[in-house]
């Protein structure tokens, strides 16, 4: 007889018994690439490979506000071992096709992480955070722990967790690894098409910033601590390409897919019997005379140049600004982010209040989690002072919008304010 799978399977695998919005539903929504950096890690950047260009079943999206959530709370003064769980949804662009997991909030576990039984752990801190998932209406898309003794990769133990919990395409797990010149980092996914080598090694991602900057300031509007990935705008030039990949279903099948950096192959002259060793390609199969002409004249100049003493023409660094947020304006805009998912939350709650699915109880459960948002947010933009930055300025603009809203559709409902 088959085994009746627990809560936090049930959760993971989007089991048929369990309630439906825990299987994958994924959302039409427009994919943000005008608001996210694409992180890749370091040692695929050096490498000068593009194995990080490889499609993912589902591109994996970080919202800002929980990434900054998971080094909190794995940086924690005690010095033990952390982990917790990512919730957020699927969605499936309506333009491009592509689908995408985006994490919107990081829970975090009471207890203290167990390598050698990963698996007891997580059931039993699942049971603790059913309640939050309960209220969040999204799906489990993985878990997030930091490593102290093993370093920055994927042990035996993990791999089985995320075989037998976290191994849908939709989902993934992030490994933290606190040290005293940086921290790392990495996001791993378990694709059964890989190796385990490939699937021991961390990933790209994407970090969702609240709201969309100019490309110069992407990174500094960054919450990434890990010192082992770097901006893909800093790899090669950046094209956007992910928000121009065709509709799968949609692609014209006789119109071939431009691939970014395609080599043409080159045909080569195979010498016949007698000829000259060597394999040479046949667009260099010409007269080198105009070559050497070229070689001797440049010689020539140089060696002109230095007999002169020539000085050389001093080379002018254009600065570049870039916008760099103090304590307070990175607490601030935290909060903000925190906001943006409250706000989120509460229009999915009075939706289902507006179709009489949730009562009053519920309703007020999301209404406070904004108000509360909102009343930190104020309290951090009175730190920032008499003058604040023009962003700051529009941010706590819109978040006073957007709780107006709020509190007007609570007033509008008829319930008892908590």
């Amino acid at each position: 007889m088959a085994r009746k799978p627990t809560s936090l399977q049930a959760a993971a695998w989007g089991h048929k018994n369990s309630d439906k919005r825990n299987r994958p539903d994924p959302r039409r929504r427009k994919l943000p690439a005008d608001r996210a950096i694409h992180w890749i890690p370091r040692d695929l950047a050096e490498s000068g490979q593009d194995a990080y260009r490889k499609r993912h079943p589902y591109e994996f999206f970080l919202r800002r506000a929980a990434l900054a959530g998971i080094n909190r709370h794995v940086l924690s003064a005690d010095g033990e071992p952390r982990f917790g769980f990512l919730l957020g949804h699927t969605c499936r662009c309506p333009n491009t096709g592509v689908q995408y997991s985006l994490v919107d909030t990081a829970l975090a576990a009471r207890e203290v992480f167990e390598e050698e039984a990963p698996a007891e752990v997580l059931a039993r801190a699942w049971e603790e955070a059913r309640h939050v998932f309960e209220g969040h209406s999204g799906q489990l898309l993985g878990w997030y722990h930091s490593h102290h003794l093993l370093g920055l990769m994927s042990s035996e133990a993990d791999e089985q967790a995320n075989k037998e919990l976290f191994g849908k395409p939709w989902q993934a797990s992030v490994i933290v690894v606190p040290g005293k010149n940086g921290q790392l980092g990495g996001v791993f996914r378990h694709d059964p098409s890989s190796s385990i080598g490939e699937r021991r090694q961390p990933a790209p991602f994407h970090e969702l910033l609240e709201n969309a900057v100019p490309l110069e300031e992407m990174k500094s509007a960054s919450v990434m601590a890990w010192t082992n990935y770097v901006p893909a705008s800093e790899v090669t030039v950046e094209t956007r390409e992910l928000a121009e990949v065709p509709d799968r279903e949609s692609a014209n099948p006789e119109m071939p897919v431009r691939r970014p950096h395609a080599t043409r192959p080159v045909s080569l002259v195979i010498p016949s019997e007698g000829a000259e060793f060597g394999l040479i390609p046949a667009f260099r199969r010409r007269p080198l005379w105009p070559l050497g002409v070229f070689a001797m004249v440049m010689l020539f100049v140089a060696l002109l140049t230095v007999a002169r003493g020539l000085e050389r023409t001093p080379v002018t660094n254009i600065s570049q600004t870039r916008t760099v947020y103090s304590l307070e304006e990175r607490r601030f805009f935290d909060a903000v982010d925190g906001l943006g998912v409250a706000v989120e939350r509460y229009a999915e709650r009075s939706a289902d209040f507006d179709a009489a699915r949730i009562g009053c109880d519920l309703l007020a459960i999301g209404y406070v989690a904004a108000d509360a948002t909102f009343v930190r947010i104020a309290a951090r933009y009175a730190d920032l002072g008499a003058n604040p930055k023009q962003a700051a300025v529009d941010a706590y603009g819109r978040a006073s919008t957007e709780m107006a809203v709020i509190n007007a559709h609570f007033d509008g409902s008829g319930c008892p304010r908590p």
